[in-house]
């Protein structure tokens, strides 16, 4: 069975197999790892070992079509760098060609969750000078020279 292992934005792994997205339980002594379904109230779990992946319990959940659309357009905020509107249209096209169901799955919709995925994967700007920071092999030149020099008033 195909599956990713993927960041999820609050620092976790998180699995997605077969349109499913789980997050890890534990880690098994012998290395194996239990999957658990993210979805409150579904028993869905899975057991990996090494690169082989197997269904444990059935899931109680549904995951519609619109919930495969935006977990694709969320992936492709994080690895594209091209505007969000465009992302939305290219997974829209690519979910009417796999003959997905896109009904009411308009922009608006769908605009605010993305931008914001997408920001939280973007650091933070520094405010202030004194949170620049520049790693000292980056401060020398070819010859070895310090050519980033800054002196206070």
């Amino acid at each position: 069975m195909q599956f990713s292992i993927q960041n999820h934005s609050s620092g976790k792994k998180h699995l997605i197999a077969d349109r499913y997205e789980y997050s890890l339980r534990r880690t098994n002594k012998n290395g194996s790892e239990l999957w658990q379904c993210v979805r409150r109230g579904c028993g869905g779990s899975a057991s990996k070992f090494r690169d082989a992946l197997q269904l444990k319990c059935i899931h109680k959940c549904v995951v519609t079509d619109r919930q495969v659309i935006t977990i694709e357009m969320k992936k492709r905020c994080i690895t594209a760098s091209i505007p969000v509107t465009r992302i939305y249209e290219e997974q829209l096209c690519k979910a009417v060609s796999q003959s997905m169901n896109i009904n009411n799955m308009h922009f608006d919709s769908v605009k605010s969750a993305l931008y914001q995925f997408r920001n939280s994967y973007i650091p933070k700007l520094p405010s202030t000078l004194s949170e620049v920071y520049i790693p000292p092999e980056w401060q020398l030149d070819n010859a070895g020279n310090q050519f980033l020099r800054y002196v206070t008033p």
